[in-house]
């Protein structure tokens, strides 16, 4: 309904002799179109990724090298 809404003058003010019939099917046309992130969008308004930080400490990687074995003879 809001989207068609914000639509619906864009469309008539390209096309002036439509019926609202014929408006509401490019509207929908368009809608079909539209990428999955404005469906995302359009169902959660204001939403912003925010990951949570893990509690638990990050372990340090050892930057050693193993120490060649020396032969012996």
């Amino acid at each position: 309904m809001i989207y068609r809404r914000e639509k619906h003058s864009a469309v008539v003010a390209e096309n002036k002799d439509l019926h609202n019939k014929e408006v509401s099917r490019i509207v929908g046309r368009y809608w079909r179109a539209e990428s999955e992130e404005l469906e995302h969008l359009v169902k959660y308004p204001g939403y912003k990724y925010e990951p949570k930080k893990s509690r638990k400490p990050l372990k340090k990687k050892s930057t050693k090298l193993p120490t060649p074995a020396v032969p012996t003879e």
